[in-house]
């Protein structure tokens, strides 16, 4: 399992510098807004998952976040609300730095911007 969240954002502040504790940050600044939880609840939890799992996390700039939004209309013809797109923005730095191998088969759930689940 990878935990993805943008650049600043608590859970993965605390994951990489091998807390057990989160954080809270004053005003997370991201244009992925939904994302933007000063003092997430279950942030505690996030991280024993995380770590539970095996897995990793990982962050996204504003400027990643807007490449895969990009990326995400031209390949896919999808218009993803920004939280969504923050998922693929890491997926993508993931597969660059070879942390997920070219022919890995990922699965990433995204939700259409303006659409309700």
């Amino acid at each position: 399992m990878t935990a993805v969240q943008p650049d600043g954002c608590p859970i993965i502040n605390a994951f990489k510098s091998n807390k057990d504790y989160v954080e809270p940050i004053e005003k997370p600044q991201t244009i992925a807004k939904s994302l933007a939880i000063r003092d997430p609840a279950d942030g505690i939890y996030a991280l024993e998952v995380i770590r539970k799992s095996g897995g990793s996390a990982e962050s996204a700039t504003d400027q990643e976040i807007l490449d895969a939004t990009k990326l995400l209309a031209k390949t896919e013809g999808i218009s993803a609300e920004p939280a969504g797109d923050v998922a693929v923005a890491v997926l993508k730095k993931l597969v660059e730095a070879g942390q997920i191998p070219t022919d890995e088969e990922v699965y990433v759930a995204l939700q259409e911007a303006g659409s309700r689940p």
